[in-house]
């Protein structure tokens, strides 16, 4: 009769369903489109995706660990593709229009994104250089 039933040793362990869940998670970026060189293609529809998941202002949102790695490496992108001395970045940005709104994406979000992971709240704005920064972020 003990031949029958599996010893509880050689029983395959349940899977955690936390790391499905995360799992699941990361699978929302949208897929990425390869260029002749193999890099993938940051475009409009990554874009957009990166403005919904950076939106502080969202508070049902939570802000994931993955999301915030991808609006890196858009603006790692940003920097190869005007001309600095980097590694061949893992994304390429081909569209004008793509690579401003990247940029002024990133500067305007990443660094709240950043503040809510790490703490989980938002910055205060400082309206002593609110002046002084807006103007230059409106001619990004």
């Amino acid at each position: 009769m003990s031949l029958l039933l599996p010893r509880p040793s050689l029983q395959r362990p349940n899977t955690c369903k936390t790391f499905r869940m995360l799992s699941e998670k990361v699978s929302r970026i949208p897929k990425a489109k390869k260029d002749s060189s193999g890099r993938l293609i940051f475009d409009g529809t990554l874009l957009d995706y990166l403005e919904n998941a950076l939106d502080p202002e969202d508070e049902k949102q939570r802000i994931n660990i993955e999301d915030v790695r991808l609006g890196v490496e858009a603006f790692n992108a940003c920097v190869a593709r005007v001309g600095a001395d980097v590694d061949a970045p893992k994304f390429i940005i081909n569209e004008q229009a793509v690579f401003y709104e990247t940029v002024r994406l990133c500067f305007e979000k990443l660094g709240d994104a950043f503040n809510i992971l790490i703490t989980g709240k938002l910055f205060e704005p400082v309206v002593r250089l609110a002046g002084c920064v807006q103007p230059y972020l409106v001619d990004l």
